[in-house]
């Protein structure tokens, strides 16, 4: 059962473009998470996505975006969460 035992081996990456409002709010709230599930040992990486290819191999779709080796780490991120690719205005739900 996950949180038992020894925990799981687990890289998280915060993406996010140049100038994205969101940033901040997601990384805090990425790091509230990782604490309430027992992670808060987990370091996130934060990555600047530059470049359309890039975007492309990474499969990003928006900013900023939650990539783990242990899955989609919350189910309830979605892209309305997020800014478009390319775009530095805030989200709207």
């Amino acid at each position: 059962m996950p949180g038992r035992g020894k925990a799981v081996e687990m890289d998280v990456s915060l993406l996010y473009v140049e100038g994205c409002p969101n940033l901040h709010v997601a990384a805090e709230r990425l790091r509230e998470a990782l604490a309430r599930v027992g992670r808060g040992d987990v370091e996130v990486a934060h990555r600047e996505v530059r470049t359309p290819d890039e975007a492309d191999a990474l499969q990003f779709r928006g900013s900023p975006a939650v990539l783990s080796t242990a899955g989609t780490p919350f189910r309830t991120w979605t892209a309305r969460s997020a800014c478009p690719a390319g775009s530095t205005e805030p989200a709207t739900a």
